[in-house]
């Protein structure tokens, strides 16, 4: 789907031709994407599912502190504003597919299924480590917004979003996003019943990612300061 992507396979395609070359086993691991540990939240990376919510945030105290500060000048052209619920309005569309959503898997499931491979499959392969479930991105919203007291944020088909024009706080997001929304329109359904097999003899599964895990990864994300502040809470 990117050029990250593409090192990716080019990468297993070089060490799979040496390791057959030189008769060595070769386990090659794909997991989806991963976030933080499922039982604490606790991670060292903030990418990938955690990104867009980040900006999402930078927005909401952003346009808070304009609203507090400066009489909400900046947020009245964004189309921002405060609720009477105290909930701060953005009005964001995001582009989705009707049977899109993200492969979402917890460090510490990847972790349990990475040994159970390495320990089980002596032949070698290729193994996705993946979540029999797509979560939605509707559900992800909610999450967001419920969490954060956000509202405004909503998934839109592209024929919505053609329909009526983005508005200036929406090209704003899409260029925070850019990266990343190949896998909000994403659709993929990952081949995995070679991992399975091994997963389900050791009772392995992959939590589904419920809003109270989303809440202690989100948390810990904030309380660490996206990273910078980990060293600090060791």
């Amino acid at each position: 789907m990117n050029g990250y992507e593409e090192t990716k396979y080019r990468g297993e395609r070089m060490v799979a031709d040496l390791c057959a070359q030189e008769g060595i086993r070769l386990n090659i691991y794909r997991p989806s994407i991963v976030y933080g540990d499922s039982k604490d939240g606790r991670s060292l990376s903030f990418r990938a599912l955690y990104y867009p919510v980040r900006t999402v945030l930078f927005f909401k105290n952003l346009y808070q502190t304009d609203i507090k500060e400066n009489g909400g000048k900046r947020a009245k052209k964004m189309g921002v504003r405060l609720e009477e619920n105290g909930f701060l309005h953005l009005p964001i569309r995001l582009e989705v597919k009707a049977d899109g959503g993200i492969n979402l898997i917890p460090i510490d499931f990847f972790l349990q299924a990475f040994l159970a491979v390495m320990e089980e499959c002596l032949e070698g392969g290729t193994f996705h480590i993946v979540n029999r479930r797509l979560k939605k991105i509707e559900e992800l919203i909610d999450y967001a917004q419920r969490l954060f007291q956000i509202s405004g944020i909503r998934a839109a088909s592209s024929q919505d979003i053609e329909r009526v024009l983005r508005n200036a706080l929406e090209i704003l997001f899409d260029s925070y996003l850019e990266a990343y929304k190949p896998y909000i329109c994403d659709s993929r359904i990952f081949e995995c019943a070679k991992a399975e097999s091994i997963l389900q003899k050791r009772q392995i599964a992959c939590p589904d990612f419920d809003f109270d895990i989303f809440s202690s990864c989100m948390r810990y994300a904030v309380a660490s300061g996206w990273g910078a502040k980990l060293y600090k809470m060791r």
